[in-house]
């Protein structure tokens, strides 16, 4: 749970980074909280075999293959998310000198790979 609010405060950050016009006060740079596991709360709770069981169940990314959205799936959906806000607020934010149409060309490649694996499942 607590890798969540971990994830939430970045997010947040984001938010408010977009709203006031401020550069945001974290760097993707210096966040390197991993992802939460895509099991239900009840199961990480709960814990013992269950958890086994649901972990061992995972996709390769640790992913839920079985197609049930949890609060964790969520939370890790934003953050994928959140990280790409992180690097075009740090494009057109930061100094012109790091502007290149190379960074530009990743963050969108990046945001694609994000959509098939979030959306499409691929």
């Amino acid at each position: 749970m607590s890798t969540r609010l971990i994830e939430c405060c970045f997010w947040s950050d984001k938010e408010i980074a977009i709203f006031t016009g401020r550069p945001p006060a974290w760097s993707l740079r210096y966040y390197s909280c991993p992802l939460p596991i895509d099991v239900s709360d009840e199961v990480l709770m709960k814990g013992g075999e269950k958890l086994r069981y649901e972990i061992d169940s995972l996709d390769e990314n640790r992913w839920n293959a079985k197609g049930k959205v949890h609060d964790a799936m969520v939370c890790r959906s934003m953050v994928l998310s959140v990280a790409l806000v992180d690097e075009v607020l740090e494009l057109f934010i930061g100094n012109s000198d790091q502007w290149s149409m190379e960074r530009v060309r990743h963050i969108f490649i990046t945001q694609e790979g994000y959509y098939l694996l979030m959306i499409i499942g691929l």
